[in-house]
């Protein structure tokens, strides 16, 4: 339990969230649609995003203010970075330049193809926050302000498929939770995930075991999150507070759905992270 990449997705996660997807319209009083991202009370121009229509395929208005927010602070701490192979001539510049222009790309076209492409960019960085002595630790620890916006742009991106998603988003989506792309335990306090890895799972079970099976330990195992079977799939259940769609397709679909929970659940116990040096 020692990796890095382990003691960050830790911190990321603020320990393993326990929390339960629901429906994917939000009420007014939302804490996400009423500045979630900023301790201190709602922003203005923020509110005024968060009303602008959803449209077909475009990330939400309040999703693209919050994500230029994070370009912004990226921009200023790689403005500040100092000199020398453990800043600007450091491997992490090039990734971190990566994230800008993806960003960059999200916020002219809007597109949710566009954003979820960010996952696997912002997964190449996040490993920096776990080094609370790297120049580009505070980098980092704004891209895990990105959370919010990608898990959001996920379920909206579910819903208008009808939950038939791509082959690569599929992949995405499984990173986003492997990863700690999906912010921390801080970041949903105040109300479920819109979607979560239970809910990535019912939508194509196959084939999310056989990702996470080519995953190393630490990922596979934050996936996984220690999420027990009734845990798991309590929001799924019919009385539960999940998506509607993938309510119905755990209903249709619940044997296989919960054999693969618990073949993962099976596998992270025979495959435990690797200590340095074995």
């Amino acid at each position: 339990m020692n990796s890095p990449l382990l003691a960050l997705l830790l911190l990321a996660a603020c320990t393993v969230p326990r929390l339960h997807a629901e429906g994917v319209t939000l009420p007014e009083n939302d804490p996400y649609n009423q500045g979630a991202m900023g301790a201190g009370g709602a922003d203005p121009e923020r509110e005024a995003a968060a009303k602008e229509p959803d449209l077909p395929g475009k990330i939400r208005g309040v999703d693209r203010f919050d994500l230029k927010e994070v370009r912004q602070r990226l921009a200023a701490s790689l403005a500040a970075l100092p000199e020398g192979p453990a800043g600007r001539g450091s491997p992490w510049l090039p990734k971190f330049k990566a994230v800008e222009a993806g960003l960059d790309k999200v916020l002219a076209s809007r597109t949710q193809e566009d954003c979820l492409a960010l996952i696997p960019l912002v997964a190449a960085v996040l490993p920096a926050w776990a080094d609370h002595n790297s120049a580009f630790n505070e980098a980092a620890r704004h891209m895990r302000d990105s959370g919010t916006a990608l898990v959001h742009t996920a379920a909206w991106y579910v819903e208008e498929k009808k939950g038939k998603v791509s082959k690569v988003n599929l992949q995405r989506l499984v990173m986003l939770f492997s990863r700690g792309c999906d912010g921390g335990e801080c970041d949903w306090e105040d109300g479920p995930m819109p979607i979560d890895r239970a809910g990535v799972m019912i939508l194509n079970p196959v084939a999310v075991m056989e990702q996470l099976k080519t995953l190393p330990p630490e990922e596979t195992g934050l996936f996984y999150g220690n999420w027990d079977l009734k845990f798991a799939f309590e929001g799924y259940e019919e009385a539960g507070h999940g998506m509607p769609l993938l309510k119905a397709r755990y209903a249709a679909n619940r044997e296989q759905i919960r054999a693969k929970w618990q073949e993962l659940a099976d596998w992270v116990a025979k495959h435990p992270e690797k200590e340095p040096g074995e």
